[in-house]
């Protein structure tokens, strides 16, 4: 599983990295860490939404994340 890990990463760069992850691991099962930031959170499910795509959530105990399925 490919993972995109977004901490230190600005709010504004969210979308642009996440729309190019997506866009070179179509069709994969991928993991996107956002740590606890809710504005972060939201900018990641937006992006995700655009593409139709199911996610969860995976343990945030563990520093967020969320689970995209293919």
């Amino acid at each position: 599983m490919k993972i995109l890990d977004l901490h230190g990463i600005k709010h504004y760069e969210v979308k642009e990295k996440c729309h190019v992850f997506i866009n070179n691991h179509w069709g994969e099962n991928v993991k996107i860490i956002t740590g606890h930031s809710k504005e972060m959170l939201k900018l990641v499910c937006e992006v995700l939404s655009f593409y139709g795509l199911q996610y969860s959530f995976d343990d945030f105990s563990a520093g967020g994340a969320i689970i995209v399925k293919e």
